[in-house]
């Protein structure tokens, strides 16, 4: 093992050596992305863009009109329901104001709110069309 020595040539100790051994890798790897042409941020998101109100762009349980089924639609539906003036349905379109309603059962209320974030957790389906003869 060979002994590693500081700026000021003191001798380090294992933990220390080991320290300047992790950031020599880190500046290697950087200098080997940089040269491949790789940025170290993030890739940044490129939002779609989306109408909940036509027909390619729709999804089940989607009241927040974000085009995905997520937990914000549980919220905006459990807004509704309290009678928050932040969402009121007159102002969402007919396809938003359906999926308030997921049990099918005329109203809106807390068991929609329910049945969407068990709708998000897995647990439950969506049912489209149904009849019974």
């Amino acid at each position: 093992v060979a002994a590693v020595t500081s700026a000021s040539r003191r001798r380090l100790g294992a933990y220390e050596a080991a320290a300047v051994d992790a950031e020599a890798a880190r500046l290697a790897l950087a200098s080997a992305r940089a040269a491949a042409g790789e940025s170290r941020g993030r890739r940044r998101r490129h939002l779609q863009a989306c109408d909940p109100c036509v027909e390619p762009g729709r999804a089940y349980g989607d009241v927040s009109g974000d085009c995905a089924l997520t937990s914000f639609d549980v919220r905006v539906a459990s807004l509704v329901v309290l009678g928050s003036s932040a969402y009121d349905p007159a102002g969402m379109c007919a396809w938003q104001r359906s999926q308030l309603d997921p049990t099918l059962d005329g109203s809106t209320t807390t068991a929609d709110a329910q049945y969407l974030l068990l709708a998000v957790a897995g647990k439950r389906r969506f049912v489209a069309n149904f009849s019974l003869t």
